[in-house]
């Protein structure tokens, strides 16, 4: 034994990326999350974090890639459904108003087809639709529809939840994070 705690992770073209657990005392998943600097990451949940005082234990499993990484959170978050989880935010700057909020997660949609190794004219001939409404829908610039969303996740052989819009919801009394 030479102290390593995990298998080896080789290092590509970026850096390795964390996905990481915080758990309660009594065991109680709190949080999963993903970050390229788990230090820095964790110091900032300490500093802002009304629920930080709760976590007791941490885990980490390290992926080569950023988007496998994201994957597996999305994945995670949804099967797990850790509590103060409120809010994935695949993308940022894609936003539209509350009063008429996306469907989908632009950015999930673009990670869930590079995923699958495809461009984004293949995965239009896949569900018989125009290049133009991939695009619009990876850029946020269009809604993808629940009958969309459930084509894009069956071309992409991804659950729909990985492409679905995450909501800020309060729960336990707690607010949104």
């Amino acid at each position: 034994m030479n102290g390593a705690l995990t298998p080896e992770v080789e290092i590509g073209t970026e850096a390795p990326t964390a996905l990481y657990r915080l758990f309660a005392t009594d065991g109680a998943l709190l949080y999963i999350g993903i970050t390229g600097d788990l230090s820095k990451r964790l110091a900032r949940h300490a500093r802002t974090k009304n629920w930080w005082p709760d976590v007791s234990r941490k885990t980490v499993t390290w992926f080569q890639t950023r988007r496998h990484a994201l994957l597996a959170e999305a994945t995670a978050i949804r099967d797990e459904k850790p509590p103060f989880n409120l809010l994935v935010a695949l993308t940022s700057g894609n936003s539209r108003p509350a009063r008429n909020p996306f469907h989908h997660e632009p950015g999930a949609v673009t990670l869930a087809r590079l995923h699958k190794g495809l461009t984004k004219t293949e995965l239009a001939e896949r569900l018989g639709v125009a290049l133009s409404l991939i695009s619009q829908i990876e850029s946020g610039k269009r809604n993808a529809t629940p009958a969309m969303l459930l084509r894009l996740a069956d071309a992409l052989n991804c659950p729909v939840v990985v492409l679905e819009r995450k909501r800020c919801v309060s729960l336990n009394g707690h607010g949104a994070a």
